[in-house]
């Protein structure tokens, strides 16, 4: 790019700006619970079940025992790190299946021993194995959570995933179930996750690209900078002063479980777009962090806490974005990839705050200013995710039942090779020579109105044609031969 046309671009970047938002603003997603496969179930209940266990450790292990000078929940979080890490690397997509027996078996002789031993080093050992077991089950489950789901089922895994989080926290601060309650509760778990990961069948995944392009997606990028500030920023509220208080974390979770619910409602009732809830995080952490400079017994350190459980519609999406990305883009040396990357950065989340947590005033500004700042750099990334994530031409698949439906109709588009055109642009020209309506081209690809209006602009620019007649004039006699028109869908 010369210095005129990068010039002209960056004093039209307002404008794309504002473009992008309000069209982002305009999307409308809609996801169905009938697209639930009951033939998928294991692969539905894998990951959520063996993550859960990330997120509850410090309430089921309660140890004072140590090991090289490791507290119990440090030494846990590790294992579940190390476990997942080591296992799951030295597999590969032939042995997926077998290594996520494996993981379960590891995970079952780990907790039978905890379970049988008195509390002790030997015991703490055993929860350790278990973990590290349970590890390498969450992220085997999360590669049947990307690669074998469709996106129904994986908004609702997250929403599962999310929902359980939330409980956890209101068990937290209200000690709902007993010690012996939980221990059957985690037998229980395991047992689910066992089944799950006993069910995989290697050929679910045959479709799983052995290679990728070179380089990464924009795509994926952009996905990892919201997954990844999202973990940054939601670490840091128990590092302050005040926020574990039993009464607050109940609270916390009892607002989380409803973001959770309101999330359902957003995406699956009312249609709303993804980078909508996005937004919804970053406000509501940006907003929890501001009041809670207020007094601990005041009213707006109360709605700070509140706000704060709004923060579980970012750990939602953030999965949830994770495994559509990787299903439309990656393959397993991707998802190896990213799940590398993942852990380490999930343990530095973790250190950077406890750092910090001597200084309580340095600790809270750090909160504030990174929420902030990370909202501030989405906000002016608005362009990217539009260009490359929600408003992409593979982004419709957002409102499809699976991200390569889409491959059906543009299988009846031959004729379109090497005319430039995207895939999604072959498929609505593909429905216009068989005489569906706009309105009928937005039922079929289930898809906004308005969406389609936009993908037939690009098309007959890119054509050179004024509109339909001009595109029956050059494509519909090979093409109508096989093609009646629909009925108008009820």
């Amino acid at each position: 790019m010369c210095m005129k046309e990068r010039t002209a671009s960056n004093r039209n970047y307002p404008s794309r700006l504002l473009s992008s938002v309000v069209r982002l603003l305009n999307v409308q997603e809609t996801l169905h619970f009938r697209n639930i496969r009951l033939s998928h179930l294991q692969y539905f209940f894998a990951f959520p079940l063996a993550i859960i266990f990330a997120n509850i450790q410090e309430v089921l292990f309660i140890s004072d025992y140590s090991l090289f000078g490791l507290d119990a929940v440090t030494l846990l979080s590790g294992s579940y790190c190390v476990g997942a890490g080591i296992l799951f690397m030295l597999s590969n997509k032939k042995i997926i299946s077998a290594i996520s027996k494996l993981s379960a078996d590891i995970a079952a002789t780990g907790l039978l021993f905890w379970l049988l031993l008195p509390a002790g080093t030997a015991s703490l050992g055993f929860a350790m194995l278990f973990m590290a077991g349970i590890g390498c089950c969450a992220v085997s489950g999360g590669y049947a959570y990307a690669f074998a789901l469709n996106n129904t089922e994986r908004f609702l895994g997250a929403v599962l995933i999310s929902l359980f989080y939330g409980l956890t926290k209101i068990h937290a601060g209200s000690s709902l179930f007993s010690p012996t309650g939980l221990r059957i509760f985690m037998v229980l778990l395991v047992a689910g996750i066992a089944i799950s990961l006993a069910l995989y069948r290697t050929k679910d995944f045959e479709h799983v690209q052995n290679r990728r392009e070179k380089g990464l997606s924009p795509a994926v990028w952009l996905m990892m900078y919201f997954f990844i500030s999202m973990y940054f920023i939601e670490r840091f509220f128990t590092y302050i002063p005040g926020t574990t208080e039993p009464s607050l974390v109940l609270l916390s979770g009892v607002f989380g479980v409803i973001s959770v619910l309101l999330c359902i409602v957003l995406q699956m009732f009312l249609s709303q777009s993804v980078w909508m809830m996005c937004n919804l995080f970053f406000i509501a952490m940006v907003g929890s962090y501001a009041l809670m400079y207020a007094p601990p017994s005041s009213l707006l350190y109360t709605i700070a806490v509140s706000l704060h459980g709004l923060q579980l519609i970012g750990y939602l999406v953030g999965l949830y974005l994770l495994g559509c990305v990787l299903n439309k883009f990656g393959d397993f040396r991707l998802f190896k990839l990213i799940a590398t990357v993942i852990m380490p950065i999930s343990v530095l989340a973790y250190l950077v705050p406890d750092l910090l947590k001597g200084m309580p005033p340095v600790l809270h500004a750090t909160a504030m200013a990174a929420s902030a700042i990370l909202f501030i750099i989405f906000i002016l990334l608005t362009p990217s995710y539009s260009k490359h994530l929600f408003l992409a031409d593979w982004s419709d698949d957002f409102r499809r039942p699976t991200m390569s439906e889409a491959q059906k109709q543009i299988a009846q588009a031959d004729q379109f090779d090497n005319l430039n055109l995207t895939p999604r642009e072959k498929e609505i020209a593909a429905l216009l020579l068989r005489g569906f309506t706009i309105k009928q081209i937005a039922v079929e690809l289930d898809i906004a109105f308005d969406t389609v209006k936009y993908h037939m602009k690009n098309l007959y620019k890119k054509l050179g044609i004024g509109g339909r007649p001009e595109l029956f004039a050059r494509f519909a006699i090979p093409m109508k031969k096989n093609c009646e028109k629909p009925s108008i869908p009820q």
